[in-house]
């Protein structure tokens, strides 16, 4: 798969993140940082980081001096039945061991053991789990900046909405101010007779429709501003009194330079490639020795043993039975090299190479599914970054062109050249293309941000 780098060059003219305005950029800064701090996703993420980060040190853990100690006491009685060979004795004649002889023994004691060993090779094993997990590690840790490019990309967009929504309010006081003096110019004609109350009832009727609007408009901002206190954390209250800041004006800096292979997604696949291959190495290599140093100390007790036989002395009678007061090894002291080789072991060192293979090959397909998915995704971007820059210009020629025929309408009606309904026509057609423009602002913002996204520079440009 052909990969593109980003040049310094290119880092350095990488655009800033939109901004609107001072006030709103400090605003919206405030705003992403408190939505990281609050996103449970990006705080899973966190945790992956660190739990591979600890499992990472748990191998290392294995070359520590492990301490290990063991000990026991008791009594113990057995009765023993043996039966050896005949052994006649010189000169007498008697026979030694004739038949089954039966025998008991027994006696109390304890033992007590304390050792250390330490791992000085641990057939390659150690180092090939550290590597695969180091790149395990810095693949959570990049795919953590997915969660904040997408956290961040939700707090613009929403923030964008309510920016719409507000200048969607603008719009509608403006055009509830200009049909309020008309109402009250046609009050008056009407009461001269200089007009017909019709017209008075279109103005009403205009108004109402204002304030319908105004209504759908207010249950849009209040459920945006539940959506920004969901993704920050902050109260509804504190968003909506710092919300007036927010403003929407078009993003002016030139088309971000990048490519998609630089996508944590990608980037965090060859991280989990590598490790792969760093565990079908560790898999394939179980026949190397394990070899370790090993010391300890050995205290032993032992009391009141006895053997019972039935065997008598030849000449007295007397029964032949063995005692031992005590037996008591202190200190007993070992040290040497252990070790342990594994020859031959079907599990392990076929189907566990077998299957890390396997692993290594599904993440190179997936690697190359996501990589022409984010290639199309990025062609997809551009391509809408251009119309929205072209529906925007279009957009702001609608604007402008309403507001001149907006002008030429009021004068008109003023003449008594046109009627009143030609009049909430063109005020209509005014109000409507500056809130397409609006909506065009808003839509080449949210094709920017998508643009960012899919070269991987919104994380980076927050940054």
């Amino acid at each position: 798969m052909k990969k593109h780098i980003i040049t310094l060059a290119a880092l350095a003219a990488m655009p800033a993140v939109p901004r609107a305005q001072a006030p709103a950029d400090t605003l919206l800064s405030r705003w992403g940082r408190a939505a990281w701090e609050n996103s449970r996703e990006i705080r899973l993420g966190e945790w992956e980081t660190r739990m591979a980060a600890n499992e990472k040190q748990s191998v290392y853990a294995v070359y520590a001096p492990k301490v290990e100690s063991a000990g026991m006491y008791g009594a113990a009685k057995a009765g023993i039945t043996a039966d050896a060979p005949t052994v006649a004795l010189p000169p007498t004649g008697i026979n030694l061991f004739e038949g089954s002889s039966h025998f008991t023994s027994g006696g109390r004691g304890g033992l007590f053991n304390v050792g250390v060993s330490q791992v000085l090779f641990s057939g390659l094993q150690a180092p090939f789990a550290i590597k695969a997990l180091e790149n395990k590690e810095a693949a959570s840790r990049i795919m953590e900046e997915k969660e904040k490019s997408a956290v961040l990309k939700d707090v613009y967009l929403t923030a964008d909405n309510l920016a719409l929504v507000q200048a969607a309010d603008t719009l509608l006081a403006e055009s509830r101010k200009r049909l309020e003096t008309e109402r009250r110019i046609l009050d008056g004609a009407v009461k001269n007779g200089l007009a017909a109350p019709y017209d008075r009832k279109k103005i009403e009727a205009a108004e109402a429709v204002l304030d319908a609007k105004s209504t759908e408009n207010e249950g849009r901002r209040q459920l945006l501003l539940q959506k920004l206190a969901m993704l920050t954390g902050l109260p509804a209250a504190e968003l909506s009194a710092r919300a007036g800041a927010l403003r929407l004006s078009p993003i002016v800096s030139p088309a971000p330079q990048g490519s998609y292979t630089q996508r944590p997604e990608l980037r965090a696949l060859e991280h989990a490639r590598r490790a792969a291959d760093w565990n079908y190495k560790r898999e394939s290599i179980h026949f190397l020795p394990r070899v370790k140093a090993v010391a300890g100390y050995t205290f032993a007790d032992a009391r009141n043993l006895y053997l019972n036989t039935p065997y008598q002395t030849p000449f007295t009678g007397q029964p032949v039975n063995l005692r031992l007061n005590s037996l008591t090894v202190q200190p007993g002291l070992y040290a040497g090299v252990a070790f342990s080789w594994t020859l031959f072991d079907l599990k392990e060192q076929v189907f566990g190479a077998r299957g890390a293979k396997m692993e290594r090959e599904k993440i190179e397909l997936r690697t190359e599914h996501a990589a022409e998915m984010l290639e199309l995704a990025e062609l997809k971007a551009v391509t809408e970054s251009q119309t929205a820059e072209k529906l925007l210009r279009a957009a702001e020629k609608q604007k402008a062109a309403a507001e001149s025929a907006f002008r030429l309408a009021e004068a008109g009606y003023r003449e008594g050249l046109i009627s009143v309904s030609e009049y909430l026509s063109a005020e209509f057609d005014l109000r409507q293309a500056a809130l397409d423009h609006a909506s065009a602002v808003r839509a080449q913002r949210a094709a920017r941000y998508e643009l960012l996204e899919s070269k991987a520079l919104l994380y980076p440009t927050f940054q």
